[in-house]
């Protein structure tokens, strides 16, 4: 799953390869991720317009066009945009749509899972966009008091969960999840309801410190130091960062949470259940 950063480097390179062409045909493949229109509607949408911006909301890609239309991409699991030059001969594996430009290029939208989809809306107004409209303020805009107000009543919630569900907090994927417990010292599956304030202090603290340093080094995970962060170890057989002992592996569905149990506390804070605001 993609996180923050890495979508911001894809946006970018999207921006690039859109603003460069008017639209030309868009040719659906498999109509399965389509949602909101059809086959027919969507090429008679967009025959002939530019697309003339690209943004991001959570881990949500936006096109804007010059007709005052959006396409939205949602990224919950391994959607991919490959923007291929001219001449195209060949579109990557699990291709459904693909939009031709003037000049040739293209831009695939490539859907490996069924769980991403793609929107089109007659609006650029994002309020008007209903999968945008549960999405969660991003890390950089959410106070200490609104991040504890948003998740101290959802108890039954592990740390990791809470992390990585977008009606939260939005944008963090596993690995950056599995980073911020890391640093803050804390198992990814403790439950909300064993937190103290100084745990929620840290875990907000160690949010954006995170995700700051994962945008300094340009959503490349391998350029994060690695004497210090967990990110880089992850599904490989190096140790913790921190005490060089193994790393153990916890399930959430089909996701992987990687942690150390030397240097994150396990579940001692379960025994107290006492809080100190």
């Amino acid at each position: 799953m993609s996180e923050l950063p890495e979508i911001d480097q894809r946006r970018e390179r999207m921006r690039k390869c859109c603003v460069a062409g008017k639209i030309s045909e868009v040719e659906v493949l498999h109509e399965n991720p389509l949602q909101g229109t059809d086959r027919e509607e969507l090429q008679r949408q967009l025959a002939n317009t530019h697309i003339v911006d690209v943004q991001r909301k959570g881990r949500n890609i936006l096109f804007f066009t010059d007709r005052g239309s959006t396409l939205l991409l949602t990224q919950n699991e391994d959607a991919e945009v490959a923007c291929q030059q001219a001449p195209v001969t060949e579109h990557p594996s699990h291709t459904e749509i693909v939009i031709h430009f003037d000049d040739g290029h293209t831009l695939d939208f490539v859907f490996p899972s069924l769980k991403d989809k793609f929107y089109f809306f007659k609006t650029d107004d994002i309020r008007m966009m209903e999968p945008l409209q549960r999405l969660g303020p991003e890390p950089s805009e959410i106070s200490f008091r609104d991040f504890h107000k948003r998740l101290e009543t959802h108890s039954e919630l592990t740390v990791h969960g809470a992390l990585t569900n977008g009606e939260y907090v939005s944008g963090i994927g596993p690995a950056y999840a599995d980073e911020i417990c890391f640093q803050a010292g804390i198992r990814p599956d403790r439950r909300l309801s064993s937190l103290l304030r100084a745990d929620w202090e840290r875990i907000y603290d160690k949010m954006q410190s995170v995700i700051a340093e994962a945008e300094r080094v340009k959503g490349n995970p391998e350029s994060l130091e690695r004497k210090a962060f967990l990110t880089p170890r992850r599904g490989t057989d190096r140790g913790c960062p921190k005490c060089e002992g193994p790393l153990s592996v916890l399930h959430f569905g089909p996701e992987r949470s990687y942690f150390c149990p030397h240097c994150q506390d396990g579940h001692q804070a379960e025994r107290k259940r006492m809080k100190f605001w």
